[in-house]
């Protein structure tokens, strides 16, 4: 049923009366209304990745000139969907990576 234009009989105006209607509660009650916000638990998680953002920039680090691990490792970061957070070094690395001229016949570096 749609909204209908109503007479007021006190003041002579028209109002628009919506039908209510009657549902049934809801079997989740108000578990998904109530919403709290611990900051503590934030900061937490904050500073825990950061931790583990430093711990993947030491892996970047390790990987030396060592082109196949180093590709390995990005294309990991990339899978998991974090390659934003390195994005700079990840273009850095690939930019190096094509500037070094090697010889790409050699049979390693064949696909």
């Amino acid at each position: 049923m749609a909204a209908t234009l109503v007479e007021n009989g006190t003041n002579g105006q028209k109002e628009i009366v919506c039908p209510v209607a009657n549902f049934s509660p809801s079997l989740w009650g108000e578990q998904f209304i109530k919403f709290s916000f611990d900051t503590e638990l934030v900061e937490k998680y904050a500073k825990e990745i950061e931790g583990l953002k430093n711990q993947v920039r030491g892996m970047r680090k390790t990987q030396g000139e060592y082109i196949v691990e180093t590709m390995n490792l990005i294309n990991t970061l990339e899978r998991l969907g974090i390659s934003y957070h390195f994005e700079d070094k990840i273009e850095e690395l690939l930019e190096h990576f094509f500037n070094l001229n090697l010889d790409y016949a050699d049979e390693a570096y064949d696909l």
